[in-house]
């Protein structure tokens, strides 16, 4: 009898074996068609399940800030997002078979995203769906949707149990470090034509930038990476929560001050005004916290400011062009045209804020959705080529409205308002509490965490924001400070720190 079972178990693997390999020499056929690409992903997602589920969470803190997507499955999601759902899922599995994990914790930040998330849900019911192209919709905006959800449930997912102390580090530079990613993109499409494939991994969107300048017929575009900008602020973030800026203004380690200067500068390449603005926020807020204006670096501080003033008064106009278009928020002498393009953007977004300031009365108590009617699209590419309406009117229609209370309030009224305000409020007493209450060799990390969530609050309100896209950032600043400053219960403690010490054992036999 147990050689007969024997058989049949062997017997059954090896057809399921035949079978799996019979499927894959079909799919590898033509590799690169999306249901090939969703069949080899599943078989490789099946044989990875045990690391994934030892490891989702780092994989999700390392593709967070990542170029990585899904490109593979319709939609082409962030690689963040598969991660934030299969870690969901496991979190949910094990808070039903074990009380030790926590879910909603003190402060009120898990409430306060469950009830966003009921009124997202809520008004996409009411609104007629969510509407996902990728799968057959009649309606297009769904992947926001998405994008929101598994934002707010990565903040559960990283919340659910402590980051051992051993690895805070690997987690806060898989968390600021991973941006540098982003130049794989146009690393991409420098190699050529031959290496395209690996777009269907790396997000093409830096190298399209990259294309588009150079193609460019006219003279009209300026080179824009936001790959340059993220790189380098992610590398700016980590030795910030590494040495604080008390530690990099040390004048008798000098490298960390230049490498800041350096990555400023680099991150200037991309263009975007919007890198120079957030630095200095984040600047501003963590030396105020610190203390620093109290002390006699704050004349250090000035000095480099007054070096770097002078040398951009000199130069600023034989800069790139790209860098100058970071600089014409500030009142320096620069190529006519950057500025006249510059401008134009602006005026672009004000002209499309003074349409939509009219539409908000008519979503306060329910919000418009995310659901876009691809007619009403469609109609807005005619209008566009003919110059009838608003240039802005595509932007209006996808809810790309670049501005922070305008993307909350229409898409979700005045309920949705409230419970991200409310989120806001409970995310930012709660860093505040952890950086106030946290172990001495915690504070420099858990001020930067601080320190970011509220420059990123200012930034969202007065500057640029978007809540689908800006939520997983928020979200992942509170579940980090949660996960950073949680401490296991004593029991399980004793038992690891027994399993880690054998001459502890030996010594308690003894």
């Amino acid at each position: 009898m147990t050689d007969s079972a024997t058989l049949s178990r062997t017997q059954l693997l090896s057809g399921l074996c035949v079978a799996v390999a019979a499927l894959v020499g079909f799919v590898i056929a033509d590799p690169l068609r999306y249901s090939s690409l969703m069949v080899l992903g599943g078989l490789a997602g099946l044989m990875l399940w045990p690391f994934v589920v030892k490891w989702h969470r780092i994989l999700l803190v390392a593709t967070v800030h990542s170029a990585f997507v899904m490109g593979y499955l319709p939609g082409d999601l962030p690689m963040w997002c598969g991660f934030a759902a299969v870690g969901f899922f496991i979190v949910i599995l094990q808070r039903c078979l074990s009380r030790d994990v926590t879910l909603v914790h003190p402060g009120g930040v898990g409430w306060a995203l469950i009830a966003l998330v009921a009124v997202v849900i809520l008004t996409a019911w009411y609104r007629g769906g969510v509407g996902l192209k990728s799968i057959g919709s009649e309606s297009y905006g769904g992947k926001k949707y998405v994008l929101l959800l598994l934002g707010v449930a990565s903040y559960f997912v990283l919340s659910a149990h402590p980051i051992p102390r051993r690895r805070v580090w690997l987690y806060l530079a898989m968390f600021f470090l991973s941006s540098l990613t982003g130049l794989l993109s146009h690393a991409i499409f420098m190699a050529g034509s031959k290496f395209y494939w690996m777009f269907k991994f790396i997000s093409v969107d830096a190298a399209y930038s990259q294309a588009q300048f150079q193609w460019q017929i006219a003279g009209d575009n300026v080179f824009r990476s936001l790959a340059f900008s993220e790189a380098a602020g992610g590398i700016i973030g980590f030795v910030l929560a590494f040495k604080g800026l008390r530690g990099i203004l040390n004048i008798r380690q000098p490298w960390y001050l230049l490498l800041v200067l350096v990555c400023l500068a680099v991150g200037t390449i991309g263009g975007f005004r919007s890198f120079l603005m957030g630095m200095l926020v984040i600047g501003g807020t963590i030396f105020l916290l610190e203390g620093l204006h109290k002390t006699r670096l704050i004349l250090l501080v000035l000095a480099i400011f007054a070096l770097i003033s002078v040398g951009l008064v000199a130069y600023s106009d034989k800069l790139p062009i790209s860098v100058q278009r970071s600089l014409t928020f500030l009142p320096l002498k620069l190529d006519a045209w950057v500025r006249q393009e510059a401008q134009g953007s602006l005026d672009w977004r004000i002209e499309m804020w003074d349409y939509l300031n009219k539409e908000v009365p008519a979503n306060l108590v329910v919000g418009k959705g995310y659901a876009i009617d691809p007619d009403a699209m469609r109609m807005s590419m005619f209008n566009s080529s003919y110059d009838y309406g608003p240039k802005s009117e595509w932007a209006m229609l996808t809810g790309e409205y670049h501005n922070g209370p305008l993307s909350v309030v229409i898409p979700f009224g005045i309920w949705g308002v409230v419970a991200f305000l409310w989120f806001l409020t409970a995310g930012a007493m709660r860093l505040h509490w952890h950086y106030r209450n946290c172990d001495p060799d915690m504070v420099t990390i858990n001020r930067v965490l601080f320190a970011l969530f509220l420059a990123r609050i200012a930034f969202f309100i007065f500057l640029i924001g978007s809540l689908y896209s800006g939520l997983v950032e928020f979200a992942f600043l509170a579940g980090l400070g949660e996960a950073l400053n949680m401490r296991k219960p004593a029991a399980q403690e004793s038992t690891e720190q027994t399993a880690e010490s054998p001459e502890l054992v030996e010594s308690e036999t003894l």
